[in-house]
């Protein structure tokens, strides 16, 4: 009885160890770190180089959970990489931009109120140059990616990402969906969820995807144009992971287990 015992706490450790924890903000926009109005450029005053990619500028992972250590958990790509499509950054042919203005209906991104003076702190002080009210405004029906990469710290799982959105043009004649997917390796996208936007500022969520990875990939592929997205905020809940002391500790439980239950043969 007492192998048994020993058995069952040592398949309950393992147990324990390998349950996801609390849902986390992996990475977050909320497109304040652009010049200004209809400027794909993170300098200020606007000048060159104009840029396709954007950092994240929000993370529960970085310990201020804003600011420059949150970069390196998410990159928006407007680039034509992981299927995104390759815009054109100066603004000639206005396929996506920097728009004026702030989307409040998502509150999944930072724990701050978007716009008010703790928030442009805290982003000062995480060496964010600009801290603009601005959201992404479509021009045309273009692809965007969201891509994520928790590599530095641990895998995750059941990914999500929610937005704030609204069709700027409600009652014209173009689409006003957009179809997300998500992929864990760039390349292969699973099925799209639709969002139709209203002209009212909504927030939208995907189900969650139970996918163990450390790279995580969302898909906005836009329907129509004047549709804008603000404050996106990707979610997932950490695989645990214990230590090598811990491993170590649990094959000598399940070691002693064994003899025992061998010797009682």
């Amino acid at each position: 009885m007492k192998y048994l015992k020993t058995t069952s706490i040592a398949l309950l450790a393992c147990a324990a160890f390998t349950t996801a924890q609390a849902q986390e903000m992996v990475a977050g926009w909320d497109f304040s770190q652009y010049s200004g109005d209809g400027f794909n450029v993170l300098s200020n005053p606007a000048s060159l180089p104009f840029t396709e990619t954007l950092t994240s500028n929000y993370s529960d992972l970085d310990p201020n959970g804003v600011g420059i250590e949150s970069t390196v958990f998410g990159t928006l790509h407007y680039d034509g990489q992981f299927g995104s499509t390759n815009v054109d950054p100066d603004g000639t042919t206005d396929e996506i931009l920097p728009s004026t203005g702030n989307l409040s209906s998502n509150t999944t991104v930072g724990t701050k109120e978007f716009g008010s003076s703790s928030s442009a702190i805290s982003l000062f002080e995480g060496a964010q140059q600009n801290n603009k009210d601005l959201n992404f405004l479509t021009k045309s029906a273009v692809s965007i990616v969201f891509a994520v990469d928790t590599s530095s710290v641990n895998p995750f799982t059941d990914w999500s990402i929610s937005f704030a959105g609204i069709d700027a043009t409600a009652g014209d004649s173009s689409p006003a969906n957009i179809d997300v997917s998500f992929s864990t390796d760039g390349s292969s996208y699973g099925a799209a969820q639709t969002f139709n936007l209203t002209g009212v500022d909504s927030a939208f969520s995907t189900g969650t995807f139970a996918a163990d990875s450390t790279t995580a990939f969302f898909k906005f592929d836009f329907g129509g144009t004047d549709l804008r997205i603000d404050n996106v905020g990707v979610t997932a809940t950490a695989t645990a992971v214990p230590e090598p002391s811990t491993f170590a500790a649990l094959a000598g439980l399940l070691a002693l287990a064994f003899v025992g239950a061998r010797r009682r043969k």
